[in-house]
């Protein structure tokens, strides 16, 4: 569920709940047994870290989603969140954060979200954070006893704060698109490709949880709806960014469908003097710090109006982009090359004396894992220690292909895939790297 979804069901809750109160008040409805919902029935679907892992000194949002799963609706139910100090599991009068929040009133069906900010974390500390429930049955404000053995009444979130010199590098789950969020040390913030436009909203309510409104750069490594639709619905939700990067230029506005959409909608931004545009090719460096780039291997040239639009040339012009964090970090970015094009990229590094940009720790896996990408040549010069796939759940194309996921294997690589594990966050800082489970990828 997006934070909107739940701020709207929370909403919600508590004007049931005002109205219920106004109504006994007035004399016109009687006021109900106490109900039989219970810690059973009510849980706490998650509890989340905003942002997670954050930086040192940052201040930290605690999110947890309550759910009533019974079938009447709950009363005087609270939660309270904790600090597990002594690793227990179990929240004690010493680890509470604060008063506890009430929750007067949740319908059968419905769920609310309750939030908490936490002070800056220090840097090189692992906290765990629990929200638990309790009361109900007692009236509003509920017992006040905590019952913290088994059920669903409680959830636990780790959070693992990184030095201010930390990159991060996020495979935004869209399905069967790219999406892809940069944080540099210096602060720039960049998304390659923005999903399609089915999965914008959900990808504006994940940026504005990530408190990412505004970007310093947008990629769109080619022209398929999986990779630009996206950007359609998150600028009119208000997303806001300098800097627009395509594969090619843009033929005058023609046609209908959502790509004549795009070109109006950077017309419309070109206009209004809100961004500029760029053709990325070849030796263009998009972000330049003293420690940290992002620069782009392909394509070698910036094709002809003409070629823009031939669709099957489409992915063989997409732009591949390199991350690289001194000493030692490095990220491939592959959009949707076929092998044969993955090899004429090689062929140009290695004749300006650059094969090294070929390896790196971290590759976002070309084409969703395509049987037609994935050379088996580069493969073995990546010597990746992450292969990241971005890719929808049952998609009609069978991406990702077993043999090349194998291939990766093979080489030495752990497979990550947003299908089946959702948002995929990788954090690199000095010498170490980690990939963040996904349950913390907040």
């Amino acid at each position: 569920m997006g934070m909107r979804t739940g701020m709207r069901l929370a909403g919600r809750a508590r004007v049931w709940g005002v109205c219920w109160l106004v109504a006994v008040a007035a004399g016109c409805v009687r006021e109900p047994a106490a109900p039989t919902v219970g810690l059973t029935d009510l849980a706490v679907a998650e509890v989340r870290a905003v942002p997670n892992p954050p930086l040192e000194g940052e201040a930290v949002r605690l999110v947890a989603r309550v759910e009533n799963r019974g079938s009447e609706g709950a009363v005087g139910f609270e939660l309270s969140f904790y600090r597990d100090l002594d690793g227990d599991g179990r929240g004690g009068s010493e680890e509470l954060l604060g008063a506890a929040e009430q929750i007067p009133w949740l319908a059968a069906g419905a769920s609310t979200e309750i939030a908490t900010l936490l002070d800056a974390v220090a840097g090189g500390e692992e906290r765990v954070y629990l929200a638990v429930l309790a009361g109900g049955a007692g009236g509003a404000g509920g017992t006040g006893a905590v019952d913290q053995v088994g059920g669903n009444n409680q959830a636990a979130v780790t959070v693992e704060p990184v030095g201010v010199d930390a990159l991060r590098l996020r495979l935004l789950d869209v399905g069967q698109g790219d999406a892809i969020l940069l944080e540099f040390p210096g602060g720039e913030r960049v998304l390659v490709d923005a999903g399609d436009e089915a999965h914008g909203e959900a990808l504006f309510d994940r940026l504005a949880e990530l408190e990412c409104t505004h970007l310093d750069h947008v990629v769109i490594t080619h022209r398929d709806e999986d990779h630009y639709g996206g950007l359609i619905p998150l600028c009119g939700l208000g997303l806001r960014f300098d800097h627009l990067w395509e594969a090619c230029r843009r033929r005058p506005l023609s046609g209908s469908g959502s790509l004549a959409t795009f070109d109006a909608l950077v017309d419309d931004l070109l206009a209004t003097g809100a961004i500029d545009t760029a053709t990325a090719t070849w030796g263009d460096t998009i972000v330049a710090g003293p420690r940290a780039r992002l620069m782009v291997l392909w394509p070698e040239r910036a094709p002809g109006v003409d070629e823009c639009d031939e669709e099957q040339a489409r992915n063989a012009r997409g732009v591949v982009c390199r991350v690289e964090l001194d000493p030692g970090f490095a990220a491939l970015l592959w959009s949707d090359l076929d092998a044969a094009t993955e090899e004429q990229v090689a062929q140009l590094c290695d004749d300006a004396g650059l094969g090294r940009l070929l390896t790196a720790p971290v590759v976002k896996v070309a084409h969703h894992g395509s049987a037609l990408s994935s050379a088996p040549a580069l493969v073995t010069r990546a010597a990746a220690r992450y292969a990241l796939v971005s890719v929808g759940l049952g998609n009609p194309h069978g991406h990702p292909d077993a043999e090349v996921l194998e291939r990766w294997r093979a080489a030495g690589a752990e497979v990550h895939r947003t299908d089946l594990e959702g948002e995929l966050l990788v954090v690199a800082e000095g010498e170490e790297l980690r990939l963040v489970p996904a349950g913390g990828a907040q």
